[in-house]
């Protein structure tokens, strides 16, 4: 689970700003996943308030959530959503082979245990299903206005950031195949006409790395 000061920090976010925002929903991921993946069975890791969750619900998927927030966890039950109360660090409460698809935006990088995490995704993974996993890029992330800008916060939530070559060996090291970076940019609705040329450009040096990647 989060820790206390953490959960703390969100309920303090949540009551100060979100309620009057929202947490706005990056239709990039939507985008990605409805038109890449279709349909099927979703398990979505660290699902926050749950507004990915409702999207593609929207979408026509079956879509479950795990998320270490209590406060988080509430909100989620509160709109309706099937969400558990779980640390991913742990065994998840899924057999084998359970799901489609393994999402985790933005929340790798908030476990403590994500070797673990890792291995839990490929293990309810079904054979051929896709992982999608979007996190900060370390060295990359670290130069950026917003990281500086938010250092505090940022240094409390994030236990583990990874760097490109080293996020593509995780996954390697526990049997998923087919590693792809992917440039968020070319799925909003504005730029969508133009990802085939999503293949064609360097990721290495984005601030978020967003990778896709398949269970053998």
């Amino acid at each position: 689970m989060i820790s206390l000061k953490a959960e703390k920090k969100i309920e303090e976010l949540y009551k100060k700003d979100w309620p009057a925002k929202r947490r706005p929903l990056d239709v990039a991921y939507v985008n990605f996943i409805v038109h890449e993946f279709r349909k099927g069975r979703i398990l979505d890791i660290g699902c926050g308030f749950g507004e990915l969750i409702e999207a593609l619900k929207a979408s026509g998927f079956d879509v479950k959530g795990i998320v270490a927030s209590k406060y988080e966890f509430d909100e989620c039950k509160r709109k309706g959503l099937s969400v558990l109360l779980h640390d991913a660090s742990k065994k998840l409460p899924y057999a084998d082979e359970s799901f489609d698809f393994i999402i985790s935006i933005g929340s790798i990088e908030h476990i403590k245990g994500w070797q673990n995490a890792l291995n839990e995704m490929h293990r309810v993974l079904k054979k051929n299903g896709k992982v999608l996993i979007e996190t900060p890029n370390h060295s990359v992330f670290r130069k950026t206005k917003k990281y500086f800008n938010l250092k505090d916060d940022f240094d409390l939530f994030h236990i583990k950031e990874f760097d490109f070559d080293e996020l593509v060996q995780e996954l390697d090291i526990r049997g998923f195949t087919d590693v792809k970076a992917h440039d968020k940019w070319f799925y909003y609705p504005n730029h969508f006409f133009l990802k085939a040329f999503d293949s064609l450009t360097p990721k290495a040096q984005l601030p978020y790395l967003f990778f896709s990647a398949v269970k053998k």
